[in-house]
């Protein structure tokens, strides 16, 4: 695959004016003290103005003239003597700077230009631009350090200025420039006191500014348009990624304690000359509008300028010349060595910011009193100066500590400076009006000191002989590399390419050593970390094998076994992968027994790689020793540092742990949060800074181990492993990943890498990225939070990324710009492929809901299978799901609408517009309904998408519910609710089959047409739908993506749709099997999954295709492949919708910080249709239906494609030409295939044309699924035929008879019935469908069975009696219970006599209450059953002897006593179920004490049971809280689901008398979640968390086949990590998914359900309660329904599970 180079994706990123990061906190305001970048400045940091350190009454802003590059004195003389008599007019000085190159010390034109007042200031020897390069910092510092010695050599001459070459014009200036080299001092002693290299740009951001001195008189910026982002002329440079710039700061500041900053003013003249050309005047007006503005703010205007023609001497002078006439001595200018006096002396009373031997003087430059503006700390005077602006003169304090040892930071709320003492001693100094105000608080804890400390290096250099004498063998090469200052040097090198390959050499002569250890040290290095690793290098001492050794680029030490030696390796000079330093070979006392040289080897352990071992040729041992010891630091004694990290204006105090300030206790408060593990408060890789805008600060680290990015956390999501504090780690990795960050610390004497953070980016100037765009490495800071992220693949890269299986290929059918984000199409009889794009996807174009859904329509001119034509048709639609073409148009799924649009005009766009359905329900736009597919049946069939909706047909005005269902519906407006629901992709198969998903489900078969059931109210229905694949089980291969939703997911399905079975066509020739397969779409994982589906009864069951049982149908490797629908193509081809977005993700799922890291519409502007063909096959076009006649409609009826036969059966009914009759009738007739004569017979149907003739015709057909659909439709009058198939051997024709025959009325239907449910008594699919049809029947069935001894199965007979008992048939239920009440008891009987007594419980009546309004026969006959309950009584052995219990006439009370003793621990878990439902639907009085009173009994499985039983009525729970209270029941008994049920009760005084039992649950779960912080720090017992689990949690969740399935089953779950499952278990209302809230159900018996709703059917719903019982729950006995909106998991968990419990019970669940 082509590779995009990393940097080309971010030079679009900047804004159009680069802004330095400002920290969003005024508690942070301090910080800048410890920056060591040099762009900190932004328009609100207090200021410095002239007034402040200039000294001169009078005087309002300064002007410095520096001039650049001087090489030439003479040259120079010329074109400043006129800029030079000029100035000299005004006070007979001549304050310019010269910025200086090569110079001789002694010639006479610098003295005469001394004289005269100018300085000469430092621009480096060789001006190298950039300055860093060629990985050589030492060659960087040599030119600086050269210039600075040079000019130190001038008579009278002491620079102290510094010009970095090429600012003006490239990203030369870096953080590692003033770290490592402006900060040091030369090797002759001599430093720099300013620098004057930043850029400032003054911007219209300052409102304090008249307009027309910030704007052009075209309105744009005056100064900003210097630095342009694109080439208006040519040889023009563009500055778009220039960023060596603040902004709105004229003022002098200081940059890491050392040096003062004159910033710049744009434009330069190069600038200038780069946008205007040369001389221009708009530059001088521009600079005289500077000098404007810097009188204004009493600034310092830093003017550059050169010799070389962009600027001529004229134009300064008029500069100089507008300066003094219209500002006079308001301005002074002055040269960069009198800057420097001016600020020591006024400003610093006569201090320095460095002393004599440039180290730090103690002078600190903040804001002590937050007033806006600069004070000074001057540590050596011990003073403190304060600025009055109001009377412009310095209030001075004393100063009662020392400024290098306290740390800086706000703890007031007044904002005021405070000063802590950095070694934690408590003293802490607050400056308030009167100076600095003392007090002490608790000392802090001194931080443990990181590894490699001074002290120990010191000591080893103090020791240290030279170990290197001479090369004795080299079995490697001698080779040119970096040595361990980073010069370009000789070295030897061994490699580890092969086994044994050796360097040796030998030491000077060592004397004995019999008292003391001996150390030897030499300098070399070790690299190419990228390089694989191998087992490394071996050192050799005299011979013998001592130690092993590999690349490392930190402090390291390794030990030989025996303790014979120990090398020390100290980097001095690093980089991402090789370092140089020192190496110390330690010599324990004894080891030279005489003087001697040491021999030594280092040799490969490895082959195959280049990773090097180096020793440098030139070794000067005691010279470099002899300077190391100062350029080692001082290890950081400091107990941490200040910084607002909460945002709240207080600092905190960041060490080993985060302290809070209390300004109250005045206090340092230990917080729950610390700085992420593995990373030191002294870091120098540590830095802070909002990367997601949230105005808190996030933190980035890279060293030159290890890197991270850690994102700051105000909520508590242990889902996503969030608390407070930097806990939002978005990754982390060692300095060898391939895509690590680049380092902010490299480590060594040179640590500071040239990091800085602007303009939203991170970026990196240094010896290494002189290579790169802009010499600059660059991390925007969306990249860093996604951390590059897959990127974008040009269509035919994507394609390459597919794998498919063998046979077939994958081919481009549309891309972009044709076709945008797709998620639907169809194709119209005209051959117009029609695409439904969510464009709008996810929150709409605006972000906050602004429709943007396209339907397009693409056209294939030249027939090749590319759409190369596009017309947007219809636009502006709300999130569009679906697409059909229909008619003269086509129709739309765009929640909450159905529209049907058309185009009258013929100019390809709509122009009829027309909602024909509304009231969808709207919201997540991945859950709205979507559509289309045309029905056999000439319906149109869309999915419900788990939103529901009341839906209004707005051509009938009917409204209908489809809460739970799929609907069907007509354009002439008729509208019903079908088997459901699907949430994307309802679609059939050529056999009427109709299948549908939702996400984790790949696949199920709606087997239960609902029309039937709705003819029976009294027919509970668990499920209309069944589960028809194999596993969820998947394949990727595409690159696993970090998601917020479901991580642990990975590898199971988690976004099926579009369930499409295959239709017919071309794929069959290469697998046959593809006539019985189901494609899905899986867009999170980039893949297409088949089923194979196996007939299995009325319905199927799925396996995978041979040679996919591991693999996919198709996969991508490219992450964007985001397939939505699929289809059957005209041409048999596999066509799929490729949305191709990067976020497949609704935002609800996704946390705010996170979405910060992407654009969610990324993609937004790309979109792909693919095809899937055999190999080689050769495109054939989309026949145009359209243009056929009537004939040619009926001939494509027996066309082996799908779309095909529906087109044709489609624009057959549109005609509604009776033409075609014929044609039909002949078609139906013939040998054709099977689906043709499908569609024949229901395009006669909807022709009016099918009569009996025909449909006895197609009831005999050879082909089963021809009898079923014939069997269907002779529903509407034609019932009887229907029993031509009662002896049919297809058990699918059987079933459907069952269901036709209950539209038919009439003693021969019932007769037909009872046939078919004697032959097939143990088929539940027919009886079900018997049972749906019994409602007409039911008495003359029973009369039928019963009187002829034909007897119906007795569940069957059970069903007719309830339908019977509720219709009032006494006669002829006095027959049947005086048949079954006689002779021998069977258990039938029993069955059927609980069918009896259970529709009476329904009517609210007792078999007594019954009795007595009975007819004599049914009197006696209800008598005579008294066998059956004595029957009963007797041997309660069976669920249907225990149902009868306690529903007789009498002994109703022995009856109790008999059911609470079926519940003891003894009896079988069946029979305790039976008596538990039996006591559910009781109201006896004494119930509950009658259990209760036997509590002991009972073991623990039927706990939850009895409760649950017992919560079903009001009088029965107050009876158990009583026993609760007594301590009948011990409270840890009831279950926390329970407690909560209780403590939620609607009746007050339960609620509050369980709260007083149970306790109430703290609401505010974040701060219980945070008391498991350290969960994964203790061990857990998986034996106690397998007994947890039973008594916590088995009463609704399912675990290796133990427990109830209420919940999610948590054997799915087993992968998430310990902080996920925190808070689904002790805060399970943050998220709820919508099957898992609770409902309470009141039923018209007085009997309260609370569970799940886990189906629905229009006569019944399927309630799963808290202990696992499901309920089917017929609508016609509900009272009231109400959702709770909470999930049935308790609240308040963490009583049973604290810390140490909830280990215990994850190490179960996780165990394996």
């Amino acid at each position: 695959m082509p590779c995009r180079t990393p940097y080309l994706l971010l030079l679009l990123a900047l804004p159009a004016l680069a802004q330095t990061h400002v920290p969003s906190s005024p508690g942070n305001r301090l910080v800048h003290l410890e920056d060591p970048s040099p762009f900190y400045p932004h328009l609100d940091l207090p200021r410095l103005t002239t007034p402040q350190w200039v000294g001169e009454d009078g005087v309002e802003a300064v002007v410095t003239l520096g001039i650049d590059d001087m090489r030439d004195a003479a040259r120079y003389e010329k074109f400043l003597r006129p800029i030079i008599e000029r100035l000299k007019a005004i006070d007979e000085r001549a304050p310019v700077s010269i910025l200086t190159c090569r110079i001789t010390p002694d010639d006479p034109q610098i003295q005469k230009w001394l004289k005269e007042g100018l300085s000469i200031e430092v621009h480096t020897l060789a001006h190298p631009c950039p300055l860093l390069q060629r990985g050589n910092l030492k060659l960087a510092a040599n030119t600086v350090y050269g210039s600075i010695d040079l000019l130190n050599k001038i008579p009278g001459n002491t620079p102290v200025a510094y010009r970095m070459p090429c600012c003006d014009s490239m990203n030369s200036l870096s953080p590692r420039f003033f770290a490592e080299i402006f900060n040091k001092v030369s090797e002759l002693g001599h430093h720099l006191q300013i620098d004057t290299s930043v850029f400032n740009i003054i911007t219209s951001k300052d409102k304090s500014l008249p307009r027309e001195l910030v704007m052009d008189k075209d309105g744009g910026e005056r100064f900003a348009k210097y630095l342009p982002r694109k080439a208006t002329r040519k040889g023009m440079r563009t500055m778009g990624s220039y960023v060596g710039t603040i902004e709105n700061y004229p003022y002098p500041y200081v940059i890491n304690r050392l040096c003062w900053e004159f910033p710049c003013v744009v434009p330069s003249d190069w600038e200038a000359q780069n946008l205007i050309g040369n001389q221009q005047p708009q530059m001088l007006e521009d600079w005289k509008r500077a000098l404007d503005v810097t009188v204004q703010k009493q600034g310092v205007m830093n003017l550059v300028f050169h010799p070389h023609g962009w600027c001529s001497s004229k134009q300064v002078v008029e500069l100089i010349d507008y300066a003094w006439k219209k500002y006079g001595k308001k301005v002074k200018f002055l040269n960069f060595g009198e800057c420097a006096e001016r600020l020591n002396q006024n400003l610093l009373k006569g201090s320095s910011l460095r002393k004599k031997d440039g180290s730090d003087n103690s002078v600190r430059v903040l804001d002590a009193n937050n007033d806006g503006f600069m004070d000074v700390l001057i540590g050596e005077k011990k003073l403190t100066r304060v600025w009055n602006p109001a009377k412009s003169r310095w209030i001075e304090y004393k100063l009662p500590f020392d400024p290098m040892q306290t740390l800086a930071g706000v703890l007031d709320k007044s904002g005021a400076a405070s000063m802590m003492d950095s070694r934690g001693d408590g003293r802490i100094w607050t400056f308030q009006e009167d100076g600095w105000q003392a007090l002490k608080s608790s000392p802090m804890k001194q931080p443990t000191e990181p590894p490699s400390s001074r002290k120990e290096i010191l000591k080893l250099i103090s020791n240290a002989k030279p170990a290197f004498e001479r090369i004795t063998s080299n079995e490697g090469e001698k080779s040119d590399w970096y040595d361990f200052t980073g010069t370009m040097t000789t070295r030897h090198l061994i490699r580890q390419l092969a086994i044994g390959k050796a360097l040796q050499w030998e030491s000077p002569v060592v004397k004995a050593n019999p008292e003391d250890p001996v150390v030897l040290c030499l300098t070399g290095g070790l690299g190419y970390e990228s390089q694989p690793k191998t087992d490394g290098f071996m050192l050799s001492v005299d011979g013998k094998d001592r130690l092993q050794f590999d690349l490392s680029r930190k402090f390291e030490r390794w030990t030989a076994k025996d303790g014979s030696i120990e090398m020390v390796h100290l980097p001095t000079w690093i980089t991402d992968l090789d370092s140089g330093g020192y190496y110390f070979f330690i010599l324990p006392k004894g080891t030279v027994k005489e003087d001697r040289s040491i021999r030594f080897s280092v040799r490969s352990l490895g082959t195959g790689s280049r990773r090097w071992f180096a020793i440098d040729v030139r070794q000067d041992i005691a010279g470099n020793l002899r300077k190391l010891p100062a350029k080692i630091k001082d290890p950081d004694d400091r107990v941490g540092f200040l910084r607002d990290v909460d945002n709240d204006g207080i600092c905190e105090l960041i060490s080993d742990r985060v302290h809070g300030w209390d300004t109250k206790k005045r206090a340092w408060m230990q917080l729950q949060y610390s700085l992420p593990e593995g990373i030191h408060h002294s870091s120098e890789g540590l830095r802070f800074i909002d990367l997601n805008g949230d105005k808190l600060d996030d933190i980035v680290f890279s060293d030159e181990e290890r890197w991270g990015i850690h994102l700051w956390e105000t909520r508590i999501n242990p889902g996503l492993g969030w608390k407070p504090g930097w806990s939002h780690t978005v990754r982390v990795g060692k300095r060898e990943d391939k895509d690590a960050l680049p380092m902010i610390s490299r480590g060594g004497l040179h640590p500071n890498n040239g990091t800085w953070f602007h303009s939203g980016h991170l970026w990196i100037q240094n010896e290494g990225t002189a290579h790169l765009p802009d010499v600059v490495d660059r991390r925007s800071f969306k990249q860093l939070l996604d951390f590059g992220g897959p990127q974008p693949r040009d269509p035919e890269e994507s394609r390459l990324c597919f794998s498919v299986v063998e046979g077939f290929e994958v081919k481009l059918v549309a891309s972009e710009p044709q076709v945008l984000d797709p998620v639907a199409l169809d194709w119209g009889a005209d051959g117009k492929l029609w695409v439904a794009e969510m464009g709008d996807y996810p929150l709409g174009l605006d972000g906050k809901g602004k429709p943007g859904g396209v339907v397009r329509w693409l056209e294939d001119a030249d027939g090749n299978g590319h759409y190369e034509k596009s017309t947007v048709f219809l636009e502006g639609l709300n999130f569009p799901t679906g697409v059909m073409a229909w008619d003269k148009g086509i129709l739309v799924s765009a929640a909450p609408d159905i529209i049907y649009a058309e185009d009258t005009n013929g100019d390809g766009r709509a122009d009829v517009r027309r909602v024909l359905f509304t009231g969808f329900r709207e919201g997540n736009q991945q859950h709205r309904m979507n559509g289309f597919a045309l029905g056999l049946d000439n319906w149109i069939y869309a999915a419900n998408g788990d939103s529901g909706g009341v839906v209004k047909s707005l051509v009938t005005n009917q409204k209908v519910n489809i809460a739970g269902l799929d609907f069907r519906f007509k354009v002439t407006g008729e509208f019903e609710t079908v088997a459901g629901q699907t949430q994307f992709g309802r679609w059939r198969d050529d056999w009427g089959n109709w299948f549908g998903n939702n996400n984790p489900k790949w696949l199920w078969h709606y087997h239960i047409p609902i029309r039937y059931l709705a003819r029976n109210q009294h027919l509970p229905v668990p499920a209309t739908r069944r589960n028809t694949f194999s596993s969820n089980r998947l394949f990727p291969i595409s690159p696993r993506m970090k998601r917020p939703n479901m991580p642990h997911a990975y590898g199971r399905v988690t976004s099926a749709n579009s369930a499409i079975p295959y239709r017919g066509g071309s794929l069959l020739k290469v697998d046959p099997s593809l006539a019985r397969s189901v494609f899905i779409s899986e867009p999170v994982h980039n893949l297409v999954h088949r089923e194979v589906l196996e007939p299995n009864g009325v319905s199927f069951r799925g396996r995978r295709a041979k040679g996919e049982e591991q693999r996919e149908f198709l996969a991508s490797t490219d992450n964007w492949f985001r397939p939505t629908q699929i289809k059957t193509g005209p041409d048999g081809g596999l066509y799929i919708a490729d949305m191709y977005r990067l976020v497949i993700e609704h935002p609800e799922w996704i946390p705010a910080a996170m979405q910060s890291r992407v654009d969610l519409r990324t993609g937004s502007n790309r979109g792909r249709i693919w095809r899937v063909v055999p190999k080689g096959t050769h495109h054939r076009p989309t026949p145009r239906l359209a243009s056929m006649n009537t004939r040619q409609l009926v001939d494509a009826l027996n066309h082996s494609n799908g779309w095909q036969r529906d087109t044709a059966q489609r624009l057959l009914v549109e005609r509604k030409d009776k033409s075609a009759v014929p044609h039909l009738e002949n078609l139906l007739r013939k040998p054709t295939l099977p689906q043709a004569r499908i569609h024949a017979l229901h395009t006669l149907k909807a022709l009016d044309s099918l009569d009996e003739k025909l449909l006895s015709h197609a009831l005999r057909d050879k082909h089963e699924a021809v009898r079923e659909h014939a069997v269907r439709l002779c529903e509407g009058g034609n019932e009887a035929l229907a029993r031509q198939c009662l002896n049919d051997k297809s058990v699918r024709v059987l079933r459907q008879v069952a269901f036709t025959l209950g539209e038919g009325r009439g003693s021969l239907f019932a007769e037909a019935l009872l046939s078919l449910a004697k032959q097939h008594p143990g088929d539940a699919d027919i009886q079900l469908a018997i049972k749906s049809s019994a409602v007409p029947h039911a008495a003359e069935m029973l009369k039928q069975g019963f009187s002829i001894q034909n007897r119906p199965p007795a569940a069957l007979t059970s069903h007719l009696l309830q339908l019977t008992t509720t219709g009032k048939q006494q006669d002829t239920l006095a027959l049947v219970l005086n048949e079954i009440t006689g002779g021998r008891i069977v258990p039938d009987k029993l069955t059927m006599m609980n069918g009896f007594l259970d529709a009476l419980d329904s009517t609210g009546q007792s078999l007594a209450d019954f009795h007595k309004g009975a007819s004599p026969g049914l009197r006696k006959a209800i008598e005579k059953s008294q066998d059956l309950f004595d029957h009963a009584r007797a041997t309660p052995d069976n669920p249907s002897a225990i149902a009868l219990l306690g529903r007789g006439l009498d002994e109703h009370d022995a009856d109790l006593r008999t059911l609470v003793e079926i519940l003891s621990a003894s009896r079988a878990p069946d029979l305790q179920k039976a008596a538990m439902e039996n006591l559910g639907q009781s109201g006896h009085p004494e119930l509950a004490n009658a259990i209760l009173n036997q509590w002991h009994t009972y073991s623990p499985a039927v706990y939850a049971g009895i409760i649950e039983m017992l919560l079903g009525r009001e009088s029965n729970t107050r009876i158990l809280l009583e026993k609760v209270r007594s301590g009948g029941i011990p409270k840890g008994q009831v279950s926390p689901a329970f407690r909560q049920r209780l403590t939620g009760h609607p009746k007050p005084g339960i609620r509050e008398l369980a709260k007083k039992l149970f306790g109430q649950v703290d609401p505010v779960r974040d701060q219980i979640i945070l008391k498991y912080a350290n969960l994964d720090k203790l061990k857990g017992d998986a034996k106690q968390g397998a007994a947890l689990f039973k008594a916590v949690c088995a009463n609704c969740h399912r675990f290796r086949n133990d427990g109830y399935a209420v919940g999610p089953d948590l054997g799915t779950f087993i992968s998430k990590p310990s902080n996920e499952w925190l808070i689904a278990i002790l805060d399970p209302n943050r998220a709820v998914e919508e099957k898992f809230i609770g409902y309470n159900v009141s039923t018209r018996n007085g009997v309260t359900h609370t569970g799940v709703i886990i189906a629905e059917t229009p006569a019944s719903l399927t309630l799963r309660t808290l202990s696992g019982q499901e309920h089917v729950i017929l609508r016609k006995d509900i009272r009231n329904l109400k959702g709770t909106g909470l999930s049935l998991m308790p609240v308040g968990l963490e009583a049973t599970l604290p810390p140490k419990a909830m280990a215990d019970l994850l190490e179960f669940l996780r165990g394996k």
